[in-house]
């Protein structure tokens, strides 16, 4: 009858752009551990890790996603130039992702209740898309700004939702969760050593993002029941998405290996 009682578990993914590929090393040791997932909410890569794992509930195929694709083809899925509102449109992103998830295909059809958070440019305030089509929903949430151009929704406009909820613990926990398992990939940004007499106007600006990003996080973190705040490299480029996974993916399986003592009291 134990099983009966059981609290409902739930996955926070957060952003971090190509780092996020160390997601699925967290899932695979979950499922290694028989730790079941009941919710997942994901921004930006997370919404991708986490929608393809809530509709699939197999984490071998965005493994093998991560290990099949060359430099060449991930370069190719986001070289769709737009010099109006970004630098790429983003349809070969949803192209790339269509073969896995399908054009067609409802947020309500997981397998797995899942939410996608994106920001609304209009009101600054975090959209949680948890009906209507899943790929459009990821499409939205991993609208980086100034990469990838930003979705019309509704009567809004829709960027990455990185930028008003980096680690969406509060959304996971809305959805039904009684406990929470969240994962940051911001926590490695701080704290950092800087030369006055070296910065640049870049190095000025990514610090500023930076700050913002790294605060959001590390507050949602303190709401998690399971932090794992994870060390990756912090400087580590979007191109690293079509570089060799493993060494993210295992930075993934490190950290919840080493919290499995506190992830089997959930």
């Amino acid at each position: 009858m134990f099983h009966l009682f059981k609290k409902k578990i739930g996955l926070a993914l957060g952003a971090g752009s190509a780092k996020g590929l160390a997601h699925i090393g967290v899932i695979k040791e979950l499922e290694k551990n028989n730790i079941s997932i009941d919710y997942i909410a994901g921004t930006s890569i997370g919404s991708v890790i986490g929608g393809m794992y809530a509709l699939t509930k197999n984490i071998k195929v965005i493994e093998d996603l991560a290990y099949s694709k060359g430099y060449k083809d991930m370069f190719n899925a986001f070289f769709d130039p737009s010099l109006k509102s970004s630098v790429f449109k983003g349809e070969k992103v949803l192209d790339l992702l269509d073969g896995y998830i399908g054009k067609s295909t409802l947020i309500q059809d997981t397998k797995i209740p899942f939410a996608a958070i994106a920001t609304d440019l209009n009101t600054a305030q975090p959209v949680i898309l948890t009906e209507g089509n899943l790929l459009e929903a990821i499409r939205a949430s991993i609208s980086i700004p100034l990469l990838l151009k930003p979705v019309k929704y509704r009567d809004t406009v829709l960027i990455d939702g990185g930028n008003t909820n980096p680690v969406p613990v509060d959304v996971v926990r809305q959805m039904g969760a009684q406990k929470v398992i969240a994962v940051n990939l911001y926590s490695g940004k701080f704290p950092r050593k800087l030369d006055i007499e070296k910065l640049s106007f870049f190095d000025v600006i990514n610090a500023m993002i930076d700050t913002s990003l790294y605060n959001m996080s590390m507050a949602s973190m303190k709401q998690a029941d399971v932090a794992l705040n994870l060390s990756v490299d912090p400087n580590l480029p979007i191109t690293a998405i079509a570089e060799d996974p493993s060494e993210l993916i295992k930075i993934g399986e490190d950290a919840t290996m080493a919290a499995m003592s506190k992830l089997k009291l959930l």
